[in-house]
C-alpha cells in the first residue's frame, strides 16, 4: 500500500502522475476548516501534506496524526506552523529549517523560486 498524502495546489498533469507513482493522493482545493471536515479521513491517515499558500496551523495538525512530512511549494515555510511541528517531532523541523536557510542562502529571501521549479 502507498503511503498517502495530502495535495493541496494543483500540479502540471507530469509532476502530478510522478507523486501518484509514489503515493496515494488525495487533491483538495484549500485548508479550510470546512475542506478538512469534507475530507476528514483522508487527513487523518495522511503521512504527507504538499501545497502553498496555505496556513499549517495547530489545529491542522491536530486532524493529522500520521503526518511525517509536510512541505511547501513555495518560497519559505512561514506558512507552516513550526512551532507545532517542533513539539511533533524534533528532527523533523530541525531538517526543515535546514533545508529552508539553504534556500535562503542560495535563493535569497523571497527570490529564486522559478530557478527551484526549473531545477536550477
Amino acid at each position: 500500500m502507498k503511503p498517502s498524502v495530502i495535495l493541496y495546489k494543483t500540479l502540471p498533469d507530469d509532476l502530478l502522475h510522478r507523486l501518484e507513482e509514489h503515493f496515494s493522493v488525495t487533491q483538495v482545493k484549500n485548508l479550510r476548516p470546512e475542506t478538512v471536515s469534507q475530507h476528514a479521513e483522508a487527513f487523518a491517515q495522511a503521512e504527507g501534506l504538499l501545497g502553498s499558500s496555505e496556513k499549517v496551523d495547530a489545529a491542522l495538525l491536530e486532524k493529522m496524526p500520521k503526518l511525517r512530512a509536510t512541505s511547501t511549494v513555495s518560497v519559505g515555510y512561514d506558512r507552516h506552523g513550526r512551532g507545532r511541528c517542533v513539539e511533533r517531532a524534533q528532527d523533523f523541523a530541525d531538517a526543515y529549517a535546514d533545508r529552508a536557510n539553504r534556500n535562503r542562502r542560495r535563493y535569497g529571501d523571497g527570490a529564486g523560486a522559478e530557478h527551484r521549479a526549473s531545477g536550477g
